[in-house]
């Protein structure tokens, strides 16, 4: 992962603890968040798609590209997430 993912975590972990996640993958979230010392790695590209998508509509562009970029490194496949990227990085005019 990339440098800045301890900080990231922090991030998704507040958002998680104050519900501002999207409920969609809820459980799943639930499930790699249960412990504060967790390592920033879930091995889910959902996960970080959907952790993308909360940053992304709080205008953290920068973290949300963070975790789009996350979840296209575990699925290369994952078309939500590189769409998530390619918007954010056109609003980010890049």
């Amino acid at each position: 992962m990339a440098s800045g993912d301890e900080e990231l975590y922090q991030l998704i972990l507040e958002r998680f603890k104050r519900g501002m996640l999207e409920s969609k993958h809820y459980e799943r979230l639930r499930t790699f968040l249960k412990d504060d010392n967790y390592s920033p790695r879930p091995d889910d590209s959902e996960i970080w798609n959907t952790m993308g998508n909360t940053f992304f509509k709080e205008r953290d562009l920068i973290h949300a590209l963070q975790c789009y970029e996350n979840a296209i490194e575990i699925d290369h496949n994952n078309e939500d997430a590189r769409y998530n990227r390619e918007l954010t990085l056109n609003v980010l005019n890049r």
